[in-house]
């Protein structure tokens, strides 16, 4: 069985998952990259699929895990399982205090410093300050961030039907560290998601050393896998 892996908008491969690259156990990992840039979270899932072959997991973190759920939502009748890391899926809690107030933060972010000239690393990190933590707009990461940010929009732009996650097993694992995040989690519980909280690693919760048998406990209990 194939299992992609979407990445955050920063960058991708096998070096963004580096606890599931090394110990998790699964068959033929795909694990895609947002560099070069597909035409948003709509290609990129599109992407993912042409990439897969028969049934498959699909596994996202951050803004991927707008491109997970789309792709999940296509590919539903080979998609065995959706899991979710912190998936940055503000749309879907934007009614809720914390998501709402996020939003509006990032509003006057994306509408000072989203066009050139300003530099794609700047916008990345203003936006990242407000949601993930601090960046230096030099960092690699930043930059190629910043760019998707301006080729795809800001994360709450993007339509999502939950019934994907009714459909579909479903697993979102938040951090316990973002009223945001969390708002994310209990919205997808309420859809019919199973919401797992891993602490002490912030946006990164694919990092906890209890992530893998995380996975691996919910594969076998909702797809029979081991």
């Amino acid at each position: 069985m194939d299992t992609l892996f979407f990445p955050g908008i920063g960058g991708g491969g096998a070096e963004e998952w580096p606890s599931q690259a090394a110990g998790l156990k699964v068959g033929c990992p795909t694990f895609l990259s947002t560099s070069p840039i597909p035409d948003g979270p709509s290609a990129h899932a599109d992407a993912g699929l042409a990439l897969a072959s028969g049934d498959l997991n699909i596994i996202g973190h951050s803004y991927g895990g707008i491109a997970s759920i789309l792709a999940a939502g296509r590919g539903k009748d080979r998609v065995r399982s959706l899991a979710l890391f912190e998936p940055s899926c503000l749309g879907i809690s934007a009614h809720l205090p914390a998501t709402s107030a996020t939003i509006e933060k990032l509003r006057a972010v994306w509408a000072e410093y989203s066009e050139p000239p300003t530099p794609a690393g700047l916008l990345a990190a203003r936006f990242f300050e407000n949601v993930h933590g601090e960046i230096d707009p030099e960092n690699p990461v930043a930059i190629q961030a910043g760019k998707n940010l301006r080729a795809w929009g800001p994360p709450w732009v993007h339509p999502l039907d939950l019934k994907v996650v009714s459909e579909i097993p479903t697993l979102v694992i938040t951090g316990a560290w973002s009223d945001t995040y969390e708002e994310i989690g209990q919205v997808l519980a309420e859809a019919g998601a199973r919401h797992v909280q891993l602490a002490g690693f912030d946006h990164g919760p694919q990092n906890h050393p209890d992530a893998n048998a995380v996975l691996e406990d919910f594969w076998a209990s909702t797809t029979g896998q081991t």
